[in-house]
């Protein structure tokens, strides 16, 4: 499963490195991070000293940086497609409520609700070819008034 974020995370930053890279890599570089802690707490869970506390808080310090990831992903998507960019964020803003909940020892469970964002996204994805990379950068660069930078 880590295997598929870490490729899913070099596949989105093909997709969005043409509508602003700076904000592409940051996105990456969670999606990244996301996915050696969350490797770090299923470590937690192995052997005969399975730690499961541990495995929650490392979960949850993940989960955070997942919301992170998705919240930019939201704001690069703003110039594509704006419902799917109002739909990522709310992702990312649950997953982001969940990880700050369990700080103050509030099991929220918000994400529970607002994961529809990245089923989205997945079948935007699959459903709509993004352009290739000369044409989403020349559309980025142009300033085209209707912002959308990748396209199918």
């Amino acid at each position: 499963m880590r295997a598929w974020s870490i490729t899913g995370g070099a596949g989105l930053l093909r997709v969005f490195e043409p509508v602003d890279r700076t904000l592409s890599l940051l996105a990456a570089a969670f999606r990244l991070v996301y996915a050696a802690v969350f490797m770090v707490a299923i470590g937690r869970l192995l052997g005969p000293s399975a730690d499961r506390e541990a495995f929650s808080e490392l979960w949850l310090v993940g989960l955070g940086l997942f919301g992170v990831h998705l919240v930019l992903l939201g704001y690069l998507t703003v110039r594509t497609t704006s419902w799917l960019a109002v739909l990522l964020t709310i992702a990312g803003l649950g997953y982001l409520a969940d990880a700050f909940g369990a700080i103050f020892g509030q099991d929220l469970a918000v994400a529970t609700y607002t994961f529809v964002g990245e089923v989205v996204l997945a079948f935007w994805l699959l459903l709509k070819r993004p352009a290739s990379s000369e044409r989403a950068r020349a559309v980025a660069g142009a300033g085209e008034t209707d912002g959308r930078a990748v396209v199918g």
